[in-house]
């Protein structure tokens, strides 16, 4: 019944049905993931042509939303069911690349245009982590690729709290490639860059976390001791690129604290700010090093 509603909503471009569809076969293999009973092809056909319709649509926000809402959900639904798709990993990794890669500036204009996509390249990442930690050979052709498109786009992704699920979850991606013997060699000329344009402006102190700490310290301790913050995440990742590179980290993370002690000299009064920047520094690299 649910393949063949798919079937006919998807043959008739209804992408409001389809996706009402999704979001029922989505809740249904979040708990039964053996009984797809069929579903898998049809998935991957409708994720292959949705893409297709993306790329040959024209780009308006009424057109990509209830596109990218399908890819979203069949990303989603190829959670629950990896095993299904090992045979075609090709195909679905070329467009979760391009989901990492593309901008869509009219749904990024706007704040849940930005949330739908954010949420679309969570998916993603999410998919590209379960298959690194379960089917890591068979995957391994396409983590280079998929490493340099989540770092391209972690560099473009701000420091607004909107944006922290993505964050963690795309340098969640970096530090297992980082952490692997068969893949860490990818970032060995790379290491100071990372550090510098991933790691360390993930480390930083934004405006709230400051007014947190202001407000309740102890509150703020706390949610840094957690380690499921955007600081956590990127001690994470610093910790993974000193598996194999320390004296490099050593050196970066060395050359940061000492930029954050002169900042502090010139005026001590004023750089309570820099005072928890170099707290955090000192936490990470004594996790790290």
């Amino acid at each position: 019944m649910l393949t063949s509603s798919l079937e006919k909503a998807a043959l008739a471009g209804d992408y409001a049905s389809v996706n009402g569809i999704l979001r029922m076969a989505n809740t249904i293999f979040n708990n039964f993931r053996h009984h797809e009973a069929g579903f898998a092809p049809l998935l991957q056909q409708l994720f292959l042509k949705t893409d297709s319709l993306i790329d040959s649509g024209g780009g308006s926000a009424a057109m990509l939303t209830p596109l990218l809402e399908s890819q979203r959900l069949c990303c989603r639904i190829f959670f629950s069911l990896p095993e299904c798709f090992k045979g075609h990993m090709n195909e679905w990794m070329g467009v979760f690349n391009k989901c990492l890669s593309c901008n869509y500036p009219s749904l990024e204009s706007t704040a849940d245009g930005l949330e739908l996509v954010d949420d679309l390249r969570c998916a993603v990442c999410d998919n590209i982590n379960l298959y690194m930690d379960k089917y890591e050979e068979e995957f391994q052709r396409f983590v280079e690729g998929f490493a340099l498109a989540v770092c391209t786009l972690l560099r473009e992704v701000s420091k607004s709290p909107i944006r922290d699920q993505l964050a963690t979850r795309a340098i969640n991606f970096l530090t297992t490639v980082s952490t692997t013997s068969a893949h860490h060699a990818l970032f060995a000329n790379g290491i100071r860059d990372i550090c510098q344009s991933i790691v360390i402006p993930n480390l930083s102190l934004r405006e709230k976390d400051k007014q947190l700490f202001e407000m309740d310290f102890m509150e703020f301790i706390r949610r840094d001791m957690d380690g499921n913050t955007r600081r956590g995440i990127a001690c994470e990742l610093l910790k993974g690129l000193a598996t194999y590179y320390k004296p490099q980290v050593t050196q970066v993370v060395s050359h940061e604290i000492h930029k954050l002690l002169s900042s502090f000299a010139t005026n001590p009064a004023a750089q309570v700010r820099t005072c928890l920047q170099i707290f955090l520094m000192l936490k990470a690299s004594l996790q790290t090093l």
